[in-house]
Parts: C-alpha cells; sequence; structure tokens
C-alpha cells in the first residue's frame, strides 16, 4: 500500500471530496515540478524539508469509499 499523502474528508475545517482529489492528481501532474518535496510545516511553512518524491511517482487510488494520493517508499529520495 502506497504511503498516503492526502485523502478524501475532512481537514483542518475543510473537506474535499473524491473528485477534489483527482483534480489535485491531475494538476500535480501536470503543473508540479519534476522533483516535490516532503515537508512537516505544511501548510504553517514548508520547512523542514525531508526529501523529494517525484511527481511521476504520485499516485491516485482508493482505500474504502475515499480517494487518496500517495507514492511507494522506494520512490522516495530521503535525505
Amino acid at each position: 500500500m502506497p504511503i498516503r499523502l492526502f485523502t478524501s474528508g475532512t481537514h483542518n475545517g475543510f473537506s474535499f471530496s473524491n473528485e477534489d482529489i483527482a483534480s489535485i492528481a491531475a494538476k500535480t501532474a501536470a503543473e508540479s515540478p519534476e522533483r516535490i518535496p516532503i515537508v512537516l510545516g505544511h501548510p504553517k511553512n514548508d520547512l523542514p524539508v525531508l526529501g523529494y518524491i517525484p511527481k511521476q511517482a504520485i499516485e491516485m487510488y482508493k482505500e474504502g469509499d475515499k480517494m487518496s494520493l500517495g507514492f511507494e517508499r522506494d520512490q522516495a529520495d530521503l535525505g
């Protein structure tokens, strides 16, 4: 099972549908840099950077009735 980055549902008072997750995945594929940083401080800041994920490694998958975005551990460059 992939390491989960984000899933549909309510987070910090904001609701995200399965369609929102599909839209985020499409925008990530089209607009993100080739290497996406893995950070702990999001959304307040984007520090510290723990490593990077190639944008091609991010996949959408189903968990029950929810859609999620994630990646396989061996695809990440963790420093």
